[in-house]
């Protein structure tokens, strides 16, 4: 599950702002399990870690066809460990945190003149 491909690219935000991003296209596709992982995060002794994500999701409604198998969520997951494992684990292994929703989302007008809107998750 961890070999999905991700498109890295350079977008914009809201303030035309240069932004890296990964994205994955294939949204026709029935049963898709898309993961992207960080590398492991050391906690260094805090009993606490805060966890920034910046995204953008596009409207599923932009889109004919794509009913049933475009999804305008995802679900953050986290694996504590004392160490890097790599990929040695499992799906089952990861503990959700939540599911995760865009405030906006963007259009197909938008992405034309490459412009998404940003939302952000703590």
């Amino acid at each position: 599950f961890f070999s999905v491909q991700w498109d890295a690219i350079n977008e914009m935000d809201e303030y035309f702002a240069p932004i890296h991003t990964y994205q994955v296209c294939n949204v026709m596709s029935p049963s898709q399990n898309n993961w992207l992982r960080t590398g492991w995060i050391p906690r260094e002794g805090a009993r606490r870690i805060y966890i920034e994500v910046k995204f953008t999701l596009r409207d599923c409604n932009s889109m004919p066809g794509v009913l049933g198998t475009c999804k305008e969520t995802f679900n953050l997951y986290y694996y504590e460990s004392d160490r890097a494992v790599g990929s040695t684990v499992r799906e089952n292994q990861f503990i959700k945190i939540d599911t995760i929703a865009a405030d906006e989302s963007f259009t197909g007008v938008d992405l034309g003149v490459r412009r998404l809107k940003l939302n952000t998750e703590v």
